[in-house]
């Protein structure tokens, strides 16, 4: 292809699981030069900020970053106290991003990626024992312009949600998330909320497959604007008392094409003081309060 591509061991990195690569990683990360970035299989003992525009970035299957990788990040207000955004920009991620911790994204536009995986609990993973697990994926204030295909989250726990997209502090055209797409999110052995929203613009998912939460409502999606879900299958059986299971929350639209949520220990799906909200169909069962609660304007086409 032409690629001036380099490959993360041949920058220093060792990749065996048990020796530190920290170093070698910044040092790579951080050189402006570097567009095309290769990891290899193996174990990478390093946390992963890419800061660097136009940056191309391949996973081979069985790289593995053992630590937090934030795949494309700028700078803000909100995150570095600069006075301006500082965007990293044309980010394409070939292959899968797997990390044993967390994969995240802020002040970004541009942003494409293949695949995002977040592995199992595993007391081989020096990096994710130390933080007490995996914590799941946020693409943070600022993320914009954003594909990607599919998220597989094996364990999330130690945080609020599995996967989550907001904004921070700012609330204006720049901070906010927009036009977001992704394919297909599955979430599994996850002792967090599955998914948590604030404030985005044109977020799209086709379709949610989870097994479980316990933390907060299994999705709460606040503040949004033009939210639109295909498909959602999500059953659990948590714990903690008061858990709803969908919530949509004061904001501007919303539209569901099938939901199917069962096992909530409150309210299976709710709707509160949104401007409107469409769903196809909802099938509710085994919740423990409402089966559904619609408490905003809209259209449900079926409920069972």
């Amino acid at each position: 292809l032409g690629w001036d591509v380099i490959t993360a061991k041949d920058a220093g990195l060792v990749g065996d699981g048990v020796a530190d690569d920290q170093a070698a990683m910044t040092a790579l990360m951080n050189d402006p030069t570097k567009k095309v970035i290769r990891f290899t299989p193996g174990i990478y003992r390093a946390y992963m900020n890419n800061i660097i525009s136009g940056r191309t970035l391949i996973f081979d299957e069985g790289a593995i970053i053992d630590g937090t990788v934030h795949i494309a990040v700028g700078k803000g207000p909100d995150t570095h106290a600069v006075p301006t955004i500082e965007w990293v920009e044309d980010t394409r991620v070939i292959g899968t991003v797997t990390s044993t911790v967390r994969v995240g994204s802020f002040y970004c536009r541009r942003l494409n990626i293949d695949k995002i995986l977040i592995t199992e609990i595993n007391p081989a993973y020096i990096n994710q024992t130390v933080e007490g697990g995996t914590k799941g994926v946020h693409l943070y204030c600022g993320t914009k312009d954003t594909e990607v295909g599919e998220i597989i989250i094996k364990s999330a726990t130690g945080a609020g949600y599995a996967f989550s997209l907001d904004r921070a502090t700012t609330n204006d055209a720049d901070h906010i998330p927009n036009n977001v797409h992704i394919g297909r999110l599955v979430v599994h052995n996850n002792t967090q909320a599955i998914i948590s929203t604030n404030s985005t613009v044109n977020l799209t998912i086709d379709e949610v497959i989870a097994d479980s939460w316990d933390t907060y409502a299994a999705m709460t999606l606040t503040a949004d604007t033009n939210l639109r879900i295909g498909k959602i299958t999500a059953a659990a059986t948590p714990s903690t008392p008061s858990r709803d299971g969908i919530y949509v929350l004061n904001g501007v639209s919303a539209s569901f094409g099938e939901v199917n949520i069962s096992g909530s220990t409150q309210i299976g799906f709710r709707t509160f003081n949104c401007g409107k909200v469409d769903v196809g169909i909802i099938w509710s069962k085994g919740n423990a309060l409402d089966q559904v609660r619609l408490e905003s304007p809209g259209t449900v086409g079926r409920i069972e």
